[in-house]
C-alpha cells in the first residue's frame, strides 16, 4: 500500500531543538543539554537501524557490515501486518481501509469512524468521518479526482459543499490570505496533482535506501569484545562489532534526508517558512550530538543486542531475547526499561508493550480478517481502535449537496460568512444551542 505507512514493532522518537546553544553553554554543557546530546544520537542511530532493517538487502560479500546487516534482516524481518499489506494485492494503488475508535476518558464516552479508499488508476479518493463525544457530534467528508476536492461537513447549511479545484489558479481571498501566510499555493497544487502518482512513495523509499545504505557504508567497523546475553531463555556468547558515530557522519546523513525530504514531501506543506524552520533545526542537530559508539551482537546470525554508548558511558540499548512461543524485546535506558512481547497464534499477531510490569499498549492483527486492533489504559479509562484493510477501492458518493461554494474565487466577504456559518454551526452542536 504505497501510500500508508504502517508497522507495529517500529518505535521512533526524534527531538527536534530550535534553539543553537551559544559557544558559553557548549563549553560547559548542561546536564539537560547532554541528555538532548545523547538522545539525538540515539534517535539518529535507531533511524538508520530501521531503515536498514526494513529496506537494505545484505551484500554477498560477508564482511563485518554485510553480517550485521544480515542479521538485522534475519531479526526484524516484517511481521504479519506488514507481510499482508505489502502483499501484491495492496500494492497496485486500489484499497479501503475502515476504522472504528472507542474511548472512555474521564467518565466521558466518545467514538470515531473512519472509511479511506484510493483507486489511483481512476485518480478518485475519499474519506468519509464520523465523532461524537458528548454533545459534540461531527460529520465530515472528502473527495478527490483528478481536478478537484470536494468537502461536505454537518457544520455547512444542509445542501452546502465546499470545493476547490487544484487544476485552476486561485484568484479569490484564499490567495491573500495564502500569500500574507507565507504560504505557496502553487506548490500545493502541483504536489495535489501527483497525488495520484504510482511510482512516487516507490521512488522515495529507494532513495531513503540508498541514502542510508551510503551511510552504513561510510561507519567504519572493528571488532567489540565478545559479550553474554539471554537468547531463546538462555545465556550466549555474541560476537560484537562497533563503530563510532561522529557529528559530521550524522550531518551527512541528515542532509541527504532532508534533501529527498524536500524533492517528495517538503512542498506539501503550505507554509515555506515552516518548513525553512524545520530545515533549520534539522542543520543544527549535529552540533548538538555527542559522539557515540554503536555495537552490534550477534548470535546465530540474529542480533542478540545493540547498545548505544554515549561520551560519558550511559548506555542505551536494544535486548533481543527471542523465545519459541513469545519473542521478547526490551528497550533499556538508565533505570526504565520497556518490554515488548510479541506472539502468535495461528492467524493472529499479538504485541504487548509494559514499562514496571504494567502494560502500556496491546495490539493485534488478524490476518484473515485483515484486522488491526490497538488497545491502551485500563477499565474505565481507554481507548480502543479496530482498522481493517481490503484491496479494493470501496469508494461512495459521500459528499453530496445542492449548492457549491467554490474556494478558488470566494471572496473576502464569502469567506468570513463561510466562518460565522461554520462556528456557529460548532458551538450549536458543542454546548446544544
Amino acid at each position: 500500500m504505497d501510500n500508508m505507512n504502517m508497522e507495529n514493532n517500529n518505535l521512533e522518537n526524534t527531538t527536534m531543538e530550535n534553539n543553537t546553544p551559544t559557544p558559553e553553554v557548549m563549553d560547559a554543557p548542561t546536564k539537560g543539554n547532554k541528555n538532548k546530546a545523547k538522545w539525538i544520537a540515539l534517535g539518529v542511530v535507531a533511524l538508520v537501524i530501521i531503515v536498514a532493517a526494513v529496506l537494505i538487502v545484505p551484500k554477498l560479500v560477508m564482511g563485518k557490515e554485510a553480517k550485521i546487516l544480515q542479521a538485522l534482516e534475519n531479526t526484524f524481518k516484517p511481521d504479519l501486518c506488514m507481510e499482508t499489506l505489502t502483499a501484491p494485492e495492496f500494492q497496485d494503488g486500489s484499497y479501503t481501509v475502515a476504522m472504528q475508535g472507542d474511548a472512555t476518558l474521564s467518565g466521558q464516552s466518545g467514538s470515531l469512524k473512519l472509511t479511506m479508499a484510493t483507486d489511483l488508476d481512476k485518480k478518485q479518493a475519499m474519506v468519509d468521518i464520523g465523532f461524537t463525544m458528548g454533545n459534540l457530534d461531527v460529520s465530515l467528508a472528502s473527495a478527490m479526482d483528478g481536478k478537484q476536492i470536494r468537502v461536505g461537513s454537518s457544520f455547512l447549511p444542509e445542501g452546502q459543499i465546499l470545493t476547490y479545484n487544484y487544476d485552476k489558479k486561485v484568484t479569490g481571498y484564499l490567495a491573500d490570505m495564502a500569500k500574507e501566510a507565507g504560504m505557496n499555493l502553487d506548490d500545493f497544487n502541483t504536489q495535489l496533482q501527483k497525488a495520484f502518482d504510482k511510482n512516487r512513495s516507490k521512488e522515495w523509499l529507494e532513495k531513503t535506501k540508498d541514502a542510508t545504505m551510503e551511510a552504513f557504508d561510510e561507519l567504519e567497523f572493528e571488532d567489540a569484545k565478545e559479550k553474554e546475553f539471554t537468547v531463546n531463555g538462555e545465556k550466549q556468547k555474541c560476537t560484537g562489532y562497533k563503530a563510532t558515530i561522529t557529528k559530521e557522519w550524522a550531518e551527512k546523513l541528515l542532509d541527504s534526508y532532508k534533501e529527498i525530504w524536500k524533492e517528495y514531501v517538503g512542498k506539501e506543506n503550505l507554509n515555506q517558512k515552516q518548513m525553512d524552520e524545520l530545515f533549520k533545526s534539522i542543520d543544527e542537530l549535529p552540533a548538538k550530538m555527542e559522539k557515540a559508539t554503536v555495537s552490534f551482537y550477534i548470535y546465530e546470525k540474529q542480533i542478540a543486542a545493540i547498545e548505544l554508548e554515549s561520551a560519558d558511558k550511559e548506555k542505551f540499548s536494544l535486548l533481543c531475547e527471542g523465545g519459541k512461543d513469545k519473542e521478547t524485546f526490551k528497550l533499556v535506558g538508565g533505570e526504565d526499561t520497556i518490554v515488548i512481547e510479541r506472539s502468535m497464534k495461528k492467524d493472529v499477531q499479538c504485541y504487548a508493550f509494559s514499562m514496571d510490569g504494567e502494560t502500556l499498549l496491546t495490539t493485534s492483527f488478524d490476518a484473515k480478517k485483515k484486522e488491526l486492533q490497538y488497545y491502551v489504559g485500563k477499565e474505565g479509562n481507554e481507548v480502543t481502535i479496530t482498522m481493517t484493510f481490503s484491496p479494493d477501492a470501496k469508494i461512495s458518493e459521500a459528499v453530496k449537496g445542492t449548492e457549491e461554494v467554490n474556494l478558488n474565487d470566494l471572496d473576502e466577504a464569502g469567506f468570513q460568512n463561510l466562518v460565522q456559518s461554520v462556528g456557529s454551526a460548532f458551538y450549536s452542536s458543542m454546548y446544544g444551542f
